[in-house]
């Protein structure tokens, strides 16, 4: 079958690895100032990054299973504001999203698709105030998206996180206050990074102050910080607590993953040395009840972990800008850890770095994995190249395939690397999409044996309603007929507690919770 837009025809021939031989491309106009902010795998084994430049453009380049470059696509602002990218996503053959922030006198979040070959499908910014941009991108199982903003709220300095979800045209299906202002020890809180979790949810790492006593809430510590969202962005856990924090644990966290039950967050620890940061390597249950929080490498390095991925189900990969001395600049490092944190083995690149945080790492088929990096070390400036290495799970530099790409007629080869003028339009409120698309009802509420889903109009078009658990299982599923009003579920022996109602019919998706007693 083929793709919309193309796909890549040809099997790929591993070639034999060679003693020696280093896995690097190097990307965007040579020693000029570039540095990668995300990349992801895209969805024919090769890969995606996104460049910042220092001129008034971001870039967006596709790469191949061997790193060469497939084509450049340079964004440009309409009103010629500044385009930064920050995160990005390939979830299918139909269509690549990413956000940032278009910066002027303040910031506006965007989020935009393109389709594989390039070409804008849409652009979408916030324009509730000039203090946002877009952090994080995730793609869900249904192929809606999950995106994180700063500063999207009346009050952005206090109300800092918002999570949002869109459908694949860009309309704001739900969006939620992540952490709000009115809790006195989340005032001043920064994430790092986001993974989906297995329930449909996601988890959030990071940092907050907390108060060392609520008696002066302005003396405070550094901790490290963890949420964990449900499928509908409400928050189901936080650490540290809300009753408290535990102020000897001063440090921060800049990555998340989870294999199995197991959440994890990866960051340095500051309060257990004098001279030296210290990696950090911190595991949680389903409850976000902390199970380990294990100190990894307590030696003379200064490790600032900023990624974590699953390597293997039994072990970890992860990304670390390091220094042997304070005054020295950082220098990439890999760890593989097993699932405890437990050191295995490392990698290390004294003429490379890896930006501070973000989307810093993409796993590729086979357990490999492209991490972008800047060059020359030291703090980015005019001479800053872009460069990506690829390795496997045993930190040893990946072989090159040897049959070529073939592509599909629809998407001609090569690809013209041009530039994008993006007219980014405001984003449909959450209050003007519930108007549009009309709210289910869900009666009786609370409910015991049963409970009857109404759609706000007879449905156009086949649908599917589900409805899941606070782990975001699967509870009950039914298919939707064409003109139907309602629906009846029987939940009779169900266990007490809150559900979620999902209805999606014709592309579009609507949803509710009901409490079952």
């Amino acid at each position: 079958m083929k793709a919309k837009n193309f796909i890549l025809l040809a099997f790929f021939i591993y070639a034999t690895y060679s003693q020696g031989q280093v896995w690097e491309h190097t990307y965007g106009i040579p020693n000029h100032y570039e540095t990668a902010e995300g990349v992801t795998s895209s969805y024919d084994n090769g890969y995606l990054m996104g460049i910042n430049r220092d001129s008034k453009a971001a870039l967006l380049l596709k790469a191949s299973i061997n790193g060469d470059m497939l084509w450049l696509k340079t964004f440009k602002d309409v009103n010629d504001k500044t385009f930064v990218i920050q995160s990005l996503s390939n979830p299918s053959a139909d269509a690549i999203y990413f956000t940032g922030g278009l910066y002027y006198t303040g910031a506006n979040a965007f989020l935009a698709s393109i389709d594989n070959c390039g070409n804008i499908k849409w652009c979408k910014k916030e324009v509730f105030n000039d203090q946002n941009y877009g952090k994080f991108i995730k793609t869900t199982i249904n192929q809606n998206i999950q995106l994180v903003t700063y500063g999207a709220s009346p009050s952005p300095l206090i109300d800092r996180y918002q999570i949002l979800e869109i459908d694949p045209d860009g309309n704001i299906i739900w969006m939620k206050q992540l952490l709000p202002g009115t809790q006195t020890y989340f005032q001043s809180t920064e994430f790092h990074q986001m993974c989906l979790t297995s329930d449909g949810g996601s988890l959030m790492a990071g940092y907050t102050y907390c108060p060392q006593d609520t008696l002066n809430p302005y003396w405070s510590t550094l901790q490290p910080c963890a949420i964990k969202c449900d499928n509908h962005g409400d928050m189901q856990w936080v650490y540290p607590p809300y009753n408290g924090a535990d102020t000897n644990r001063v440090g921060f966290f800049a990555g998340c993953t989870q294999i199995n039950d197991i959440f994890y967050a990866v960051g340095c620890d500051y309060g257990h040395a004098d001279t030296t940061l210290i990696p950090t390597v911190v595991r949680f249950d389903a409850n976000g009840l902390l199970k380990s929080y294990n100190l990894m490498l307590p030696d003379t390095m200064n490790d600032l972990l900023t990624n974590i991925i699953p390597a293997t189900d039994t072990s970890l990969l992860i990304i670390s800008s390091t220094n042997q001395f304070w005054d020295n600049p950082n220098h990439l490092a890999v760890y593989i850890t097993d699932t405890l944190g437990n050191y295995r083995n490392g990698f290390y690149r004294y003429d490379l770095v890896v930006g501070q945080f973000g989307d810093e790492v993409a796993k590729m088929k086979n357990n490999k994995f492209v991490i972008p990096c800047q060059s020359p070390i030291g703090w980015p400036g005019p001479l800053t190249d872009v460069v990506a290495i690829k390795l496997n799970a045993n930190l040893e530099y990946d072989s090159v395939y040897t049959q070529a790409f073939t592509y599909d007629s629809l998407c001609p080869y090569p690809i013209v690397s041009d530039t994008i003028i993006c007219n980014c339009e405001p984003f449909v409120s959450v209050k003007e999409a519930e108007k549009s698309l009309g709210k289910i009802t869900i009666s009786p509420n609370p409910a015991k044996e049963w409970f009857t889903v109404g759609f706000p109009r007879s449905l156009q078009q086949a649908g599917k309603v589900s409805i899941y658990d606070m782990l975001g299982r699967v509870q009950y599923s039914e298919v939707l007929t064409p003109g139907q009003k309602q629906t009846k579920i029987n939940c009779e022996g169900w266990k007490s507690g809150l559900y979620f109602v999902k209805c999606q019919s014709g592309g579009k998706v609507l949803s509710g919770k009901v409490v079952i007693f």
